[in-house]
């Protein structure tokens, strides 16, 4: 890892010399400050989400995301809603360096389509929700309540859209 947050203390550790300090690692981390700030310490809220936000402070990852997910599916390699849910750092400490890659990669365009799709204020009660609930589907009923009301509802939407955009863009670019 490039940096690390640690969210009683409000502290960022990194080490010197990163080439992609204040454009990746130093925003990244503070934006985790920033949701813990904002969720409080609900164990709740997936660590897909975390992490999702988390990238979407870094340019350069949230310009990748459709991208990056448009690969996941071709290659059958993408997580259910559910799995990705159910993941948490020691979960991704015990798994291969390539799965982990893909956490993040979906992490990020999961967090893509919603704001994207659904705008930040419908994202925003969604994080509030899911902080003052403590359930992922009463929280998604409750930003998302016709296409991503459950897992299973978003999972299907995002994969759908992911299809819908990168046949869009392939087309723009004949």
């Amino acid at each position: 890892s490039a940096g690390a947050a640690n969210y009683q203390a409000k502290e960022i550790y990194s080490y010197g010399g990163q080439e992609d300090f204040l454009d990746g690692t130093l925003p990244h981390e503070i934006m985790h400050l920033i949701f813990m700030e904002f969720v409080g310490d609900s164990s709740q809220v997936p660590l897909w989400l975390h992490e999702g936000i988390a990238q979407w402070a870094e340019p350069a990852r949230r310009a990748q995301a459709l991208q990056y997910s448009r690969v996941l599916l071709d290659r059958g390699l993408a997580y259910s809603i559910r799995d990705l849910a159910s993941m948490t750092s020691q979960t991704l400490q015990a798994t291969p360096k390539e799965q982990v890659s893909v956490f993040y990669m979906q992490s990020i365009s999961l967090l893509e389509f919603l704001i994207r799709s659904y705008g930040s204020g419908a994202f925003t009660t969604f994080c509030r929700a899911l902080r003052d609930t403590q359930d992922m589907d009463r929280s998604l009923r409750a930003a998302y309540p016709i296409t991503a009301a459950t897992m299973d509802n978003l999972d299907e939407t995002w994969r759908r859209y992911v299809q819908y955009v990168s046949q869009q863009q392939g087309a723009q670019s004949l």
